[in-house]
């Protein structure tokens, strides 16, 4: 996969200017994710920004250099792909300011319904939507088997499949959109190569057995 064939679209901080922020959904250890709006077209977004600690900083400039470095990576695997069950990615700003640090940050589609991982928590509590049929899991199923057929067409091995990184869109439809421990078969490095990034319960045995 080259540069040329992805469609990734580089933006300058004062290009985020039009995105106004709605809500925060979730800050992790690595990602903060926020609900933007853009102000020409009302159109909602997701705003998914790499948190860059201090710490690293002063750690290591490479360290730094190389976590903006992966990110650009995945953002561009999402860029590659124009499917109905692949998430799309708007555009990505690699010298974002944030918290007094210069970092990374991408607007993505936003998808209104969560994932697959809030439904099986919702339908525990018995507080899930009745949109979500027997027809629409078909759909799923359906959506997610065409996305992963088309990733591994390109060489691309996800890796950390899992519901909580399967989007649903206003009809319930999947949009895979967690590709940060993606790799290019035949590589020998990996986007990321620490164990604690992949869920467990979800891995591929070939993942443990051979060592990725």
């Amino acid at each position: 996969m080259s540069k040329e064939e992805a469609s990734l679209k580089f933006w300058d901080q004062k290009d985020l200017d039009r995105f106004t922020i709605i809500k925060q959904f979730s800050s992790g250890s690595r990602y903060d994710f926020f609900q933007v709006v853009d102000q020409e077209t009302n159109q909602k977004y997701v705003f998914k920004i790499l948190k860059i600690e201090h710490s690293y900083q002063e750690q290591s400039s490479l360290f730094h250099y190389n976590t903006i470095k992966t990110f650009v990576q995945t953002a561009e695997i999402i860029s590659f792909f124009d499917s109905p069950f692949i998430v799309k990615i708007i555009g990505i700003c690699t010298n974002y300011e944030y918290h007094q640090n210069k970092t990374a940050a991408t607007i993505l589609e936003y998808c209104p319904n969560g994932s697959i991982g809030d439904l099986i928590r919702s339908k525990k509590s018995d507080n899930i939507s009745s949109k979500w049929n027997d027809t629409r899991k078909l759909i799923c199923i359906y959506g997610i088997a065409v996305a992963m057929s088309l990733i591994h067409s390109r060489d691309i091995i996800c890796v950390n499949l899992k519901p909580e990184s399967i989007l649903l869109d206003e009809n319930f439809y999947p949009k895979i959109s967690d590709f940060s421990t993606s790799k290019i078969d035949g590589m020998n490095d990996t986007f990321s190569s620490q164990m604690d990034t992949y869920a467990l319960g979800y891995m591929a045995p070939e993942v443990i057995n051979e060592g990725y």
